[in-house]
């Protein structure tokens, strides 16, 4: 074989991709094993009543002391202010942290930190590692090499078809690599739908929380810069 070939540089292109896919998946089915674990544990809870009453009140709760703390930061500008909410977004970016404390008001879910933080991390890691870009990657490596029969054996390809789809399988994760919780907990047997459902609820609402407190600081804190530069003038 020549030593300049676009098949042979495709072949290592792939082979360099699926080194760092093996590498990324590992990590990540890591975080849904121990996410599994806790959603094994949850699946046997009974006796959860009036859940989205509970998510309620634990998040009108979460609002008030928010709306507390922007009240009392607006006094402060420039960068005193500036290092209040550099402060705030770092307590708001560990997300699974600040809504499972939110939420541990909840009764009856005694495994709801975990929970968050296990979700928290599988999201992290694909985010972090790119999972969804790198399949594309791949994808797009293949559709290269499909071009060349001559270029890739049949078995290969199927190989590392195995090794993507079942991946993806396992870990509840769609064709593109995105995460679904639905499909984490329809792998989980003998699951009830109500448990299934409170806990999508959960998650859904975890989001919210952390969603709706940083949409509040950066209002409160473009509110506090326009009355400082109106100030100014």
């Amino acid at each position: 074989m020549a030593i300049l070939s676009p098949c042979q540089s495709l072949n290592s292109k792939i082979d360099s991709l699926m080194t760092e896919f093996n590498t990324s998946s590992f990590i990540v089915s890591q975080n849904v094993n121990e996410l599994n674990d806790t959603l094994e544990l949850m699946k046997n809870e009974t006796g959860i009543e009036d859940l989205e009453s509970q998510v309620s009140s634990a998040k009108g709760q979460a609002q008030t002391e928010m709306n507390d703390l922007l009240n009392t930061s607006s006094n402060f500008f420039g960068s005193c202010l500036d290092s209040i909410t550099s402060s705030l977004f770092g307590v708001l970016n560990e997300s699974s942290s600040y809504s499972s404390n939110v939420l541990n008001t909840i009764n009856g879910i005694p495994n709801v930190s975990n929970l968050l933080s296990g979700l928290g991390n599988v999201k992290s890691s694909l985010d972090k590692l790119g999972i969804p870009k790198l399949l594309e990657k791949i994808d797009e490596t293949l559709g290269c090499l499909s071009e060349n029969n001559d270029c890739i054996p049949t078995d290969k390809i199927d190989n590392i078809m195995t090794t993507i789809n079942g991946f993806l399988e396992s870990n509840g994760l769609g064709e593109t690599g995105e995460f679904s919780l639905d499909s984490l907990l329809d792998n989980i047997p003998d699951m009830g739908e109500l448990i299934k459902d409170n806990i999508k609820n959960i998650s859904v609402s975890a989001d919210e929380i952390a969603g709706d407190a940083k949409q509040n600081i950066l209002a409160s804190t473009q509110k506090a810069k326009t009355y400082y530069n109106e100030l100014q003038w």
